[in-house]
């Protein structure tokens, strides 16, 4: 064989194995479900907004440079005031304020007077309630934003488990209807070939031709239920597309449909999944985090049933006349204490409200995955059972086909036989579909997330 033969057949080799379709199973699910996938972009978008906020929430303690100039010439005075200074808002709710300013005259809100030279001034507000509390405006603003950040990473989590449980549930109803729909071609092939059989015999004048025109029939009744058949499997392919977010072209190059994929029986205890619900769902994390932020409301309202008092201490250092400084105090006593007891009533109920729905989200999980384990190894004994009738079936088809092709048997009675094989494997699917989307269930309740999808929550 010559080199460009070798070449050419080399190269025909490559292509054909380029163009190969490959099984579309849960791995390539998973590998379409990226960060460029706009399903699960949307499903930790709010991670993003959230991080965002807890950033504009630190900017509550960014340090201000402020800067004011005031001149006036009055009929009986006149006045001038220059101020530089820069404000600095600590965690603990104190102000550090630090500048130069420089006074003539009468000033117009203050008596403020320096040398030639100016002073320079350093001092502090201390919000004396808030600060023995350990809490105040900026500092619940920040730590509220921040738990809500912690709190989205819980609920991107929840929304990837719960995205990766709807497609994977279209992608199992792809398989059973692809299944569906080869049973209906088995069933239309052997249609065609009992029509081709009887065609022949009434050739031949074994038969009589009405015989034929009952074939005919059955083969138009058998395409019609194929047509319905991959209708229903084009139905949710796109549904499933459409998740995948790549062309329905693509998908029809690149993919075969497999078939359900096998499983082992297993033994589920109930509580060692709850186990699980407990370590692992987010939602149950999310109202622990909600626990958290309304104990931070709280520790806030505590301080509206005291008087508001802030001290501030201020040091002057002027160039001529040396140093001083002023202390002032200032007090606001609420005397009916209203704000305070209507918002310690709303924090103490939605706390109650929030322990209650935990419970309501335990409860509930029980119910699901105890449903979902008992359903499952009632199906297992149906699956069993289903397998064993259509062996059964299938035998008494073949008695009923070797009766046919003797002349013993008509054909509406092998066309029952065959009608009740098919229902018989129909069945089989239903039972495998069923256990299949139980075990997904039970996945999707006590957590179980693929770990693959973590990397999107954390590039975020």
């Amino acid at each position: 064989m010559s080199f460009w033969r070798v070449g050419i057949l080399v190269l025909t080799l490559h292509f054909s194995a380029l163009a190969e379709k490959i099984p579309l199973d849960s791995e390539m699910i998973y590998r379409l479900l990226d960060g460029e996938n706009p399903y699960v972009v949307m499903a930790i978008a709010n991670q993003k907004i959230q991080e965002s906020r807890v950033i504009s929430a630190k900017g509550g303690f960014d340090t201000k440079l402020g800067a004011k100039h005031d001149e006036k010439r009055y009929p009986l005075s006149d006045g001038r005031l220059s101020d530089v200074y820069l404000e600095k808002p600590l965690e603990s709710g104190v102000e550090v304020l630090m500048g130069y300013r420089k006074a003539y005259g009468t000033q117009e809100y203050n008596n403020i007077k320096t040398g030639d030279e100016g002073e320079m001034r350093v001092g502090v507000k201390i919000p004396v309630i808030p600060l023995l509390h350990g809490t105040n405006d900026r500092y619940l603003s920040l730590k509220l934003a921040q738990i809500d950040s912690q709190k989205s990473l819980s609920g991107s989590t929840k929304n990837l488990r719960e995205l990766s449980y709807t497609v994977m549930g279209i992608y199992y109803q792809l398989l059973f209807r692809h299944e569906l729909m080869e049973l209906e071609s088995g069933l239309l092939e052997k249609a065609q070939k009992q029509y081709g059989f009887i065609e022949k015999r009434v050739s031949v004048g074994d038969e009589a031709p009405i015989l034929l025109v009952e074939a005919r029939q059955n083969v138009n009744e058998r395409k019609q239920r194929f047509i319905e058949s991959a209708n229903a499997v084009s139905t949710v392919k796109e549904h499933l597309i459409s998740y995948l977010n790549i062309p329905a072209k693509e998908f029809e190059e690149r993919f075969e449909i497999p078939h359900l994929p096998l499983l082992k029986e297993e033994v589920f205890d109930v509580e060692g999944q709850m186990k699980k619900v407990l370590k692992n769902r987010p939602e149950l994390q999310i109202l622990e985090f909600e626990k958290e932020k309304l104990n931070e409301e709280l520790m806030m309202a505590q301080v509206l049933k005291y008087p508001q008092i802030d001290a501030a201490i201020y040091g002057v250092h002027d160039q001529v006349y040396q140093n001083g400084f002023k202390v002032s105090l200032e007090m606001a006593l609420p005397i009916e204490r209203r704000k305070y007891e209507g918002k310690s009533s709303e924090l103490q109920t939605k706390k109650e409200n929030n322990l209650n729905e935990m419970k309501k989200s335990l409860l509930e999980a029980r119910r699901v995955v105890t449903t979902a384990v008992e359903t499952l190894n009632s199906l297992w004994e149906n699956f069993t059972i289903v397998q064993n009738e259509i062996a059964l079936a299938e035998q008494l088809e073949r008695a009923e086909m070797r009766k046919f092709e003797l002349g013993e048997s008509g054909l509406f009675l092998l066309n029952q036989r065959e009608m009740r094989t098919l229902q018989a494997k129909q069945k089989k699917s239903e039972y495998h579909l069923k256990m299949v989307m139980n075990l997904l269930e039970i996945q999707k309740e006590s957590g179980d997330m693929d770990q693959r999808f973590l990397p999107l929550i954390g590039d975020v």
